[in-house]
């Protein structure tokens, strides 16, 4: 059962992730089960909002998956190429990089593993069904700056791989300076020719463009207005040029989808199966533009918008009056005070703190994300998302290796419910929020703006957060979508795809590609600073900085010391540079 009412034909199935991972990307922490996150299961309560409602789901034909924060700030900053290079970063099998490559290398590796044992968890029982079997997926593309990696994934059974014939990338910076990538979003447009026999009719549809964007939006809750002037900056700046696109992915399949026979999940062979036959290359096709456009976000069949956006629960104004009207839980317009969120969040009035979100009153009042929309939160039936207290226990013991601490995996028994104690506890610190969010816009929504509990013609199968994790201050999200059916276009060769009829709410920006670039210089000498600091400190920040305070004032005392025989070094020099003989 959908959690919007009207179920129909459909073209894709859509699975969208987001997460903050809290800096934790890199080799000196374990590495979390991604598979409660990527593969929603159907052993949940049915009372929480979580529960996969209709019996086991197929596979998606597309993923998803953004980070937020994936890996530390030093690490993101220098990079993964070359400086002057576009930055498209669209091959798993990318060689190079540095560290921050390799932890692109091993999320991608991670992600393929939790989600290809699908069909035997989703099943309950760990069996696969008659017919089922491990599940391939193919890296279309992927795409990072600083913290921020997006992975788009194609299902090899769908045989959407074949039918890809262009995919674009790009990056915005909106950090420090507006320049920097601490902040910012990055994008993947992808083409789709149209399914060449439609629910087995003979007919051929249009072709669709599929456009994600993950973002990471300015902190703190009084900084709506920077957070708006983010989204501005990434609908001006994140746009798709002739030169970015990416080599195409190869039609060979990494890692066979045979059939195995029925019976319990061996977790660990399928791993082994994985890294043997997923580790080597195969030759992608060859990038070609399909025309020579620059396509703004707007210039798609599908927009999916996610990340950390950092909206918070509004305190101390009234809440916007649609959502007011809207919310059956809210029996006052009052301003809520900090210490109301922090009761009814114990009281989970999940649906009178959604009409207060700030993300909904901006989206609403129109001065951020202009004409997308999203599963109301009130019906989600999850609470906020952030700030929750971490676990920080999961650093890896000096010498440890890297594992992947899979106690869920398929096959596995699950809890059937989490307490308090297994998510932690909010933190008293910051103002609670669904800061972590996914909204999308497609063509068949027309050109008008939606209504606050509308979802748009695309049909929500599932939208929840996974409370378990713990090693992180924010809960990972997940969405499965059913994309509406394209026009027919019977058996012509190609149609062009239909597009969203929304007027792009600002202008593209005529020096995107050197406030990038400017940006890209920026984030590499703060990497580099960065990271020649932390090795003068043994892996310390607060340490390479002492030291190098203790360098600086030891050398002033020598230079006023002078050699020794009357003379002042530091006179000598600054006379030097002063133009002195």
């Amino acid at each position: 059962m959908a959690l919007n009412a009207h179920m129909g034909p459909y073209s894709l199935r859509v699975q969208i992730g987001t997460f903050n991972y809290n800096l934790r990307g890199s080799s000196q922490y374990d590495t979390p089960d991604l598979q409660p996150w990527l593969i929603p299961t159907v052993e949940e309560d049915p009372d929480s909002g979580y529960s996969t409602t209709g019996g086991p789901r197929d596979a998606p034909d597309i993923f998803a998956v953004g980070f937020q924060e994936l890996m530390p700030l030093h690490m993101g900053f220098l990079g993964t190429g070359s400086l002057f290079s576009t930055g498209n970063s669209s091959s798993s099998d990318e060689e190079g990089g540095g560290a921050a490559g390799q932890v692109l290398r091993d999320t991608d590796t991670e992600i393929r593993r939790a989600v290809r044992p699908h069909s035997a968890v989703v099943s309950g029982d760990g069996l696969y069904p008659p017919g089922g079997g491990p599940e391939g997926y193919t890296l279309i593309a992927r795409e990072n700056l600083v913290g921020l990696a997006l992975f788009v994934y194609a299902r090899e059974r769908s045989g959407i791989v074949g039918r890809v014939r262009e995919v674009r990338t790009n990056r915005a910076g909106t950090g420090i300076f507006n320049l920097l990538g601490n902040k910012g979003a990055v994008g993947v447009r992808v083409v789709l020719e149209g399914s060449p026999n439609v629910q087995g009719t003979g007919k051929k549809d249009a072709e669709q463009v599929l456009t994600f964007v993950c973002a990471h939006l300015a902190a703190h809750d009084h900084n709506i207005a920077r957070r708006n002037t983010d989204w501005k900056n990434i609908v001006r700046r994140l746009v798709f040029p002739p030169d970015s696109v990416v080599p195409l992915p190869s039609l060979q399949q990494n890692i066979s989808s045979e059939r195995e026979k029925p019976g319990p999940v061996d977790l660990d062979k399928l791993k082994s199966q994985y890294s043997e036959k997923g580790g080597s290359k195969s030759k992608s096709r060859p990038a070609r533009p399909l025309d020579d456009r620059e396509h703004t976000l707007y210039d798609s069949s599908h927009l999916f918008v996610f990340g950390d956006l950092n909206y918070r629960i509004a305190v101390g104004i009234p809440p916007h009056p649609a959502l007011a009207s809207s919310s059956a839980g809210s029996k006052s317009t009052a301003p809520l005070k900090k210490s109301d969120v922090a009761f009814k969040v114990v009281m989970e009035e999940w649906e009178t703190l959604a009409a207060y979100d700030q993300l909904s009153t901006e989206r609403l009042g129109g001065r951020v994300f202009h004409g997308l929309t999203e599963s109301p939160l009130g019906g989600a039936k999850f609470g906020p998302t952030y700030k929750y207290k971490v676990d920080k226990s999961n650093k890896k013991a000096q010498g440890g290796k890297r594992k992947s601490s899979n106690s869920t995996g398929a096959g596995a028994a699950r809890k059937p419910k989490s307490t308090l104690a297994d998510v932690g506890m909010l933190s008293k610190k910051r103002i609670p929020g669904w800061t972590d969010r996914v909204l999308w816009r497609s063509w068949a929504d027309g050109k008008d703006e939606l209504q606050p509990k509308s979802a748009g013609n695309v049909d929500v199968e599932l939208y929840r957060s996974i409370m378990t994790y713990t090693h992180s201050d924010h809960k990972p999200v997940t969405a499965l979508l059913r994309l509406p059916a394209l026009p027919m276009n019977g058996d012509s060769s190609s149609s062009s795809a239909p597009l969203i009829v929304y007027k792009p709410p600002y202008m593209t920006d005529a020096s995107w590609r050197t406030k990038r670039a400017l940006g890209t210089l920026l984030d590499r000498q703060v990497g580099f600073i960065w990271t020649a600091l932390i090795t003068a400190g043994a892996g310390n920040l607060v340490a390479g900085l002492l030291e190098l305070a203790v360098v600086a004032v030891v050398s002033i005392w020598w230079m006023q010391r002078g050699s020794g025989q009357g003379g002042n070094d530091l006179a000598y020099w600054m006379g030097r540079l002063g133009g002195s003989p």
